[in-house]
């Protein structure tokens, strides 16, 4: 029973996540970027900057 519980919450996490990055995709990457790049790309490309950044940083 409580394994369901779980369940449902994290759905509802996820699509609470999902919900708020397409809303933020939309008012700030779509003026700066052509709507066919995909998002989930640009999310790793920002992640992979942040990392690059991070290691400058602290080397």
């Amino acid at each position: 029973m409580k394994s369901s519980i779980v369940l449902i919450v994290l759905v509802f996490i996820a699509l609470g996540l999902l919900l708020g990055f397409a809303e933020i995709y939309e008012t700030q990457f779509v003026n700066e970027h052509p709507p066919m790049v995909q998002p989930e790309q640009d999310a790793e490309k920002a992640m992979q900057e942040n990392s690059s950044t991070v290691e400058a940083n602290s080397g």
